[in-house]
């Protein structure tokens, strides 16, 4: 009970962490653990070098394929109220993510028949593989130490770009190929924008604030969507949009506008 307090005291963890490695090294707690299965080791904290154990061991039974990835949450959830957690919250996050993104794109069935498929596909699946991405990459270079996830990085890397984007890009494109013109009757177009969304506002009189973030990508755009219900005070809802050819900042924010017309003047 003492040492749960005194480690738990916001004012007094140091004096704990610092006492803590002392006798990690006198009693050569790194030894002892060597031969100590990682699961039962999930309910402790007293020691720092007890996280980059689990650490480890996830990493690798992550890149062995050895363990999915509800029992990878599973595991972190038991770790998320321990003493060390937020020294090493980005990377359990950046495991978690590692091992969710695996999954999605082992599962993913990336086939598309057509143009519209493609952007519902996306936009209601395989979206989330970019997030897991993102959200791999942005706990990876928190973490402060990416030579320790180096092997699980590379899996990432390889599953990603050869397993996923090499092979929705060469997917896609067959699909594009088979356009006579840019765009689906049926997929909503950037350059409707204001028609679609804005002008049915003014013509009931009513105001509207309409906020451009540019390049804000579609999987970023469904978590913030995501926050924003949980948040309890607002509601909101996203929908696809297929970007004007070619896709640069000028031309986009052009067919956000009230148009007719657009073209590239030289």
């Amino acid at each position: 009970i003492f040492i749960n307090r005194w480690k738990d005291s916001r004012t007094l963890e140091k004096s704990f962490s610092a006492l803590s490695a002392l006798c990690s090294d006198t009693l050569s707690i790194e030894n002892d653990l060597a031969d100590r299965d990682y699961i039962d080791l999930l309910d402790i904290d007293i020691f720092e070098i007890i996280d980059q154990k689990i650490i480890a061991e996830l990493i690798d039974k992550v890149v062995n394929n050895t363990i999915n990835a509800g029992e990878v949450s599973k595991h972190i959830h038991k770790r998320t109220s321990k003493h060390y957690y937020k020294k090493y919250k980005d990377h359990y996050k950046a495991i978690e993510s590692a091992a969710e993104l695996l999954l999605l794109i082992d599962n993913a069935d990336l086939k598309v028949k057509s143009f519209e498929e493609g952007v519902e596909l996306y936009s209601s699946k395989w979206y989330s593989i970019d997030q897991f991405y993102r959200k791999y990459i942005f706990h990876l270079q928190n973490s402060l130490n990416p030579s320790l996830m180096k092997d699980l990085t590379e899996l990432v890397e390889n599953f990603y770009s050869n397993k996923y984007l090499l092979e929705l890009n060469n997917q896609w494109q067959s699909s594009v190929n088979a356009l006579n013109h840019w765009g689906d009757p049926s997929v909503s177009m950037q350059r409707d924008f204001f028609t679609d969304y804005v002008k049915p506002f003014l013509d009931n009189n009513k105001k509207i604030c309409v906020i451009i973030s540019d390049a804000l990508r579609y999987e970023v755009g469904s978590e913030l969507v995501t926050k924003i219900n949980n948040s309890d005070r607002f509601s909101s809802t996203i929908s696809p949009a297929v970007s004007m050819l070619p896709s640069y900042t000028q031309l986009g924010m052009a067919a956000l506008l009230p148009n007719n017309d657009l073209e590239i003047v030289n």
